[in-house]
Formats: structure tokens, sequence, C-alpha cells
């Protein structure tokens, strides 16, 4: 019986892979994973905002539900009717932080009922606010790299208003 790697008839060379071969596989694999891991990132940068996003939609619906029962917009996180995700955590000893999750941290206004979440994503933080009284996310972008962070806040849906500032209606 013949082997895999053993000549199968007299003169003739052994099958196998050659060093050059072998090297233009990992080639191959590496360019391929060199354009994969940015688009990776870009995704899961995304579906963290889009979290986000649903998470403050569903905070401006009980600050709604919390002004036309007291006439005034909720001091607190705590005071609002709403479920929040099993995977938040209440921060005790962070004041100004009063929800913190896998991908950032949100915090109130006590003034207004505003509420922001800061995104931890792959260049750096974002912060999309909601602001109640005006039923409005705004996607804040500004420091460095600021034209990636308006791109990323254009990929989420968000329109630039006349004062130059990413805002969407609710």
């Amino acid at each position: 019986m013949n082997k895999i790697y053993q000549k199968s008839f007299p003169g003739e060379k052994r099958a196998g892979f050659t060093l050059i071969e072998l090297l233009v596989v990992v080639l191959i694999i590496g360019i391929l994973s060199a354009v994969a891991l940015p688009q990776y990132t870009k995704a899961v940068d995304k579906g963290r905002a889009m979290q986000a996003v649903s998470l403050l939609t569903a905070m401006n619906k009980a600050q709604q539900v919390y002004y036309m029962a007291n006439g005034t917009y909720a001091r607190s996180l705590d005071e609002l009717d709403i479920g929040l995700p099993s995977w938040e955590r209440k921060i005790e000893n962070s004041p100004g932080i009063d929800y913190f999750y896998p991908w950032g941290y949100c915090t109130h206004d006590t003034r207004g009922g505003n509420i922001a979440c800061n995104l931890k994503y792959s260049f750096g933080y974002l912060i999309i606010r909601l602001v109640p009284d005006n039923h409005l996310l705004i996607c804040l972008h500004s420091g460095e790299q600021q034209a990636k962070r308006e791109q990323f806040c254009k990929s989420l849906g968000f329109q630039k208003a006349d004062n130059g500032m990413y805002v969407m209606n609710l």
C-alpha cells in the first residue's frame, strides 16, 4: 500500500507542500484578516451605539410619562418607571454616573432631565445625549478624530442640524 507522502512510482517526487506554497497561504490569510478586522470593529461599535440609542429612546418615553404625571422631568434614573437591561450595574460611589454598561456609562442631569450615554468604541468615546423636552437625541462628536466620529453619527441615522450638531428626532 502506498502512503500519502511516499513515492507511488520510482522516480516521482514526494507529494506535499513547498515552503513557497505555505507562505502564499499565510499571506492570503493575513490579507483577508486585515480587511475583515476593521469591518468587524465597525459592526461592534455600531451595535453598541444602537443599544445606547434604543436605551435612550426608552428613557425618553419614561421621562415623558414622568413629566405628564409630575409636571417635571425625573432628577434620577431611579425615579423612572423603566426596566433597564440585565447587564447594567448601578454605581454607588461614583457621583454623576448612574449606570455602567459593557460599552460605557450613562449619567443624568438633575436640572433638566437630560441623560447622556458615553460610549466606548474603537477610537475613543462618543456621547449621545437625550434632551427630553425637545424629544431629541444629540450625537456629540467633538475632540480628536472628529471626522470619524461625525461619520459614525451619520451612520447611526443622525441628521446634521443648522447649528452643526447631529440630532435624531424621537
